[in-house]
C-alpha cells in the first residue's frame, strides 16, 4: 500500500521521517538532547586542520629503528653477535669479534606509512632513471646547474651512499652494510638487488656508484675499481619487512620466536611478551642516553651498548650460572642456564643454590670426559643409577630435598671402590643435574 503523507517517507523499506521534521525535532531536543554522535557537529578541534603531523611519523620511524635493533639484539643469545650499539654510528651496529678483532655491520632502517609504497633508484642510490651525458662524467660539475646538485652530491646524499661511507671509514672492520625497509622496491630496484645478491654487479645504477665513488667520498689515494667493488658488494638491502610497519601485530611472537631459535628457551606468550617490551624499553634509553665527547670503550658500552648480560638480565637468567656453564664447555649453555633456573625455582630451590648445583653439573661433566672409558662398565651403571634419581625426582616420586639423601645411599652402596673414591657427592648431584638438561634436550 503506498504511504502518502508530507512528513514520512519510505526508505529501504524503512518509515521515516522526512529531513524537515528531523530538524525540527532536533532544534525542540535543545541542549540536552539524546541524539547520536553522528548527529553531532564537530568540534573545532576536528574541523581545523593541523600544521603538521610529521611528529606521528617521526615517532613510528622511531619505533621501526627500536623494534629492528631489538632483533638484532636477540641474536647475542646465539653467539654469532657479541654487542650492539644503539643509534651510534647508523641506526644500529652489530659488532663482533673474529680473532680477537671487532667487526662490524652497520644497518640503516628507512619505512613507509603509505601503503604499497615503493622506493626507486634515485631514492636509495642517488641516480636518477636516466642519465644525461654529461652526468655520465665523473666530477662533470655541469650536471649541476639541472639537478642542484652533483652526481657526487646525489651519491652522497642517499640511503645507499650514506651507509657505503662506512666501507671507506672502518676499512676491513666493516664487512656488511644493510638498508632495512618496510617498504617494497621499484622493478628496476629490484633487477639491481638480484645483481649486488649474486655480486655480478652488472646494473647501470652500480655502475654510475663506482665510476664517481673515489670523488663522492674524496678517496685519496682513489681506490682501483676491483677495490671499489669490494665495497660496494658489503651492501645489502632487505624490503618488506613487515615488522618494520608501525601497526604490525605480530612483532612480539616474530621476536620470541627469534628467542626460541638463537637459545632454543621456550617462553609462554605473556612471557614472551613481557620479554620483548623490556628489551624494546632498553633500546629506547639507549637510544637517548647522552654520549659524552671523550668516551672509553666501557663508557660507550655503558651508553649505548647492548651485551649478553643486558640479554640475561632481561631473561633473568644467572650470569654466575651461564658463565660457568660456558666455561664448562656447555655448546647450549644459554638453555642450560634457563632450564636450571627454572626447574629449580620450581623445586623451591633458593637463587644462590642454582649457581651451585650448574657449577656441581660442570665438575661432573669434566669428570665423565675423563674418566668414562677408563672404568667403562661401571660408569655405565652408575649413569643408569643417577638416571633412575632424576626419574623419581622429576615424577614426583620423591621430593627435591630427597635428591641428596638418594645421592648419600648411593654413593655409600658403591661396589667400585676405586671409583667411589674419586667421586663426592657434589659430583655425583652433577651428574643428576646433568641428566636434567640431557632429558629436556631429547
Amino acid at each position: 500500500m503506498a504511504i502518502s503523507h508530507p512528513n514520512i517517507a519510505l526508505i529501504s523499506g524503512q518509515l521515516v521521517e522526512s529531513p524537515l521534521v528531523q530538524g525540527e525535532h532536533a532544534a525542540m531536543a535543545g541542549p540536552h538532547s539524546t541524539a547520536s554522535p553522528d548527529d553531532e557537529v564537530a568540534s573545532p578541534i576536528l574541523q581545523i586542520k593541523p600544521r603538521e603531523v610529521a611528529g606521528r611519523d617521526t615517532i613510528a620511524r622511531f619505533n621501526a629503528q627500536f623494534r629492528a635493533t631489538a632483533l638484532a639484539c636477540i641474536q647475542i643469545l646465539s653467539q654469532t653477535v657479541d654487542r650492539v650499539y644503539c643509534d651510534y654510528q647508523d641506526d644500529f651496529v652489530s659488532m663482533t669479534q673474529v680473532n680477537g678483532a671487532a667487526t662490524y655491520r652497520f644497518y640503516q632502517v628507512k619505512t613507509s606509512g603509505t601503503r604499497n609504497h615503493q622506493w626507486s633508484r634515485l631514492q636509495v642510490f642517488g641516480v636518477p632513471r636516466r642519465l644525461s651525458k654529461k652526468e655520465k662524467k665523473p666530477s662533470d660539475e655541469k650536471a649541476k646547474k639541472a639537478t642542484g646538485q652533483t652526481p657526487q652530491e646525489r651519491i652522497a646524499a642517499s640511503f645507499a651512499g650514506k651507509l657505503l661511507d662506512h666501507t671507506n671509514r672502518f676499512g676491513d672492520s666493516c664487512t656488511s652494510v644493510s638498508l632495512l625497509t618496510n617498504a617494497s622496491l621499484d622493478d628496476d630496484l629490484e633487477d639491481l638487488l638480484k645483481t649486488l645478491s649474486d655480486g655480478t654487479l652488472a646494473h647501470d645504477a652500480i655502475a654510475h656508484v663506482i665510476a664517481h665513488f673515489n670523488e663522492t667520498y674524496a678517496l685519496d689515494p682513489p681506490l682501483c675499481q676491483r677495490e671499489i667493488e669490494v665495497r660496494v658488494r658489503k651492501l645489502t638491502i632487505e624490503p618488506n619487512l613487515s615488522h618494520l610497519s608501525p601497526h604490525d601485530k605480530d612483532f612480539s611472537s616474530k621476536a620470541t620466536q627469534a628467542i626460541h631459535e638463537f637459545s632454543e628457551i621456550d617462553l609462554t606468550v605473556s612471557e614472551g611478551a613481557a620479554i620483548i617490551d623490556s628489551l624494546i624499553k632498553l633500546v629506547e634509553r639507549k637510544c637517548h642516553s647522552k654520549l659524552m665527547e671523550s668516551m672509553t670503550e666501557a663508557d660507550l658500552n655503558a651508553a649505548a651498548g647492548i651485551g649478553i648480560e643486558e640479554m640475561l638480565s632481561i631473561l633473568s637468567i644467572s650470569k654466575g650460572a651461564y658463565d660457568h656453564l660456558l666455561a664448562g664447555g656447555d655448546s647450549q649453555a644459554l638453555k642450560s642456564a634457563s632450564l636450571f633456573q627454572r626447574k629449580l625455582a620450581q623445586a623451591g630451590a633458593p637463587g644462590e643454590m642454582i649457581e651451585t648445583a650448574i657449577r656441581w653439573k660442570v665438575e661432573w661433566d669434566n669428570w665423565l670426559r675423563t674418566h668414562r672409558h677408563h672404568r667403562e662398565s661401571s660408569v655405565n651403571f652408575l649413569l643408569n643409577d643417577l638416571r633412575e634419581v632424576h626419574r623419581k625426582w622429576v615424577q614426583s616420586v620423591i621430593p627435591f630435598r630427597s635428591v641428596l639423601d638418594e645421592v648419600r645411599g648411593l654413593h655409600g652402596s658403591m661396589n667400585d671402590a676405586a671409583l667411589q673414591a674419586i667421586l663426592t657427592e657434589e659430583i655425583l648431584l652433577g651428574g643428576v643435574f646433568a641428566e636434567l638438561v640431557r632429558s629436556e634436550a631429547r
